[in-house]
């Protein structure tokens, strides 16, 4: 999928979430879903919902997807922010 098809997303809602008619609006919709889940209320409001086996969970299946698609240097580039020279 190109990275432009993300630039989409600000466009889109929670309505245009849409799961199983083919990959590519999968990728777009979990994208979406991923954006929608990580507002600030939204999150205010569920962290203290979760108990312990939620988190490690959560936790558990987003650190093994990172692991299982990023390279090292991708990882601490995207989700570390750390530049070459930060080493």
């Amino acid at each position: 999928m190109d990275k432009r098809a993300f630039s989409n997303l600000a466009n889109l809602t929670s309505s245009d979430i849409c799961f199983g008619l083919n990959q590519e609006t999968d990728k777009l919709s979990l994208a979406l879903l991923l954006q929608k889940f990580a507002d600030q209320d939204l999150l205010e409001t569920l962290i203290p919902r979760l108990d312990e086996t939620d988190i490690s969970t959560t936790v558990d299946h987003l650190t093994a997807l990172i692991h299982k698609h990023l390279s090292k240097k991708e990882y601490h580039k995207l989700f570390l922010d750390e530049s070459p020279d930060d080493k």
